[in-house]
């Protein structure tokens, strides 16, 4: 028995360092403030244990067990969100040529099928099954369909495009590209810089995790207890004060904090130990105002091209008006040597005076 209770003792420890291991790599770089944030860390991880020594100690971590389910499934959800479809969103925008339209409509049918469906499934009593099933095809296939129409419309407009590139690039554009970033990338550690990644990874976090996150999201937030109530608020029938209270609010909170994040990322640039980051960080504050930079920013080096080729048709223009004007005197030059040579009399002296003229 005491050996039981040794180990579990073990395991908590073991459990505290992995939770510190990856502020303090976090940390590692800048070398300023690390013992005082561990410090601070286990203090207050300390001061919050104690709650669970109490004689309600036990209900206390059922409650906190239950509830981290929705925070795990939400951040999961946005870490599979952001790699799969807002990382590289923008250059997929400018390989299908700058047509915001496409990829907004995409992303928005997608996750606006999968949302409704899963509100009907688990939202709407009885057997709701074929009828979200239905819905998640409609809205969905409605998506593809205007997608299809505008990628057919590119392609009808620049020959050079193939409706296999842009359909490849409009369902895996983004996520290829990041795979290839991390497969070529030498992670920091000085190794040989190749780590592999293969195509399936690239397609599950694309088309499968995470709307299979937003599902489960919306099945354990409408289950219901045996009084038919929503057990978010209402777990297990345990008193708002200090049970649920304690685990809404610790649900909200992890929320609250990713959508300040998603409106004033810049909140967060504290957290950033390497500097040449930040460098490029705009001076907005949300992922519209960096959208909006990065849209100027392709702009510009539009009118660079243009200008580029404006300068480029001017020189072409310029030298075919030269070479029509110099053939056009050696043309004159021509004719006017072989109309003096047939009025005759005036020889090879007459035809050399007649090109001085032409060349003159």
């Amino acid at each position: 028995m005491r050996f039981f209770f040794l180990t579990l003792i073990l395991l908590g420890l073991n459990s505290s360092f992995a939770l510190l291991e990856g502020i303090m790599a976090a940390l590692a770089s800048t070398k300023q403030g690390v013992y005082t944030v561990i410090i601070g860390i286990c203090t207050v991880g300390f001061l919050g244990g104690i709650i669970f020594t109490t004689d309600t100690g036990l209900i206390f971590i059922d409650t906190i067990d239950f509830y981290m389910n929705y925070v795990v499934l939400f951040l999961g959800f946005c870490k599979a969100l952001s790699t799969g479809w807002i990382y590289g969103m923008s250059k997929q925008v400018q390989h299908l040529g700058n047509k915001w339209n496409i990829v907004y409509m995409y992303f928005g049918t997608t996750f606006s099928s999968f949302l409704f469906a899963s509100l009907v499934w688990f939202g709407c009593k009885g057997n709701t099954f074929w009828l979200g099933l239905f819905s998640l095809v409609v809205i969905y296939g409605s998506g593809i369909c205007y997608c299809s129409y505008n990628l057919r419309n590119l392609v009808n407009e620049d020959n050079s495009l193939s409706m296999k590139f842009l359909r490849n690039e409009l369902l895996m554009g983004n996520i290829n590209e990041l795979r290839t970033e991390l497969s070529s990338g030498d992670g920091g550690d000085g190794g040989d810089g190749y780590y592999y990644l293969p195509w399936t990874w690239a397609f599950l976090m694309k088309h499968f995790i995470p709307q299979a996150l937003l599902v489960l999201f919306i099945n354990l937030f409408f289950a219901q207890t045996d009084y038919g109530t929503i057990e978010f608020g209402n777990y297990n029938g345990y008193e708002i004060w200090p049970y649920q209270f304690l685990g809404v609010s610790t649900v909200l909170f992890v929320m609250g904090v990713v959508f300040i994040g998603v409106l004033n990322s810049k909140l967060f640039d504290f957290l950033v130990t390497d500097p040449s980051l930040l460098k490029k960080k705009t001076t907005g504050t949300g992922i519209l105002d960096i959208a909006g930079v990065e849209m100027e920013d392709r702009t510009n080096n539009d009118n660079m091209n243009n200008q580029d080729d404006g300068e480029s048709k001017f020189n072409y223009l310029y030298m075919e008006n030269l070479e029509k004007k110099q053939s056009e005197m050696e043309m004159n030059t021509i004719n006017t040597t072989a109309t003096a040579t047939a009025v005759g009399g005036y020889g090879e002296d007459t035809t050399q005076k007649a090109t001085d003229g032409v060349l003159a």
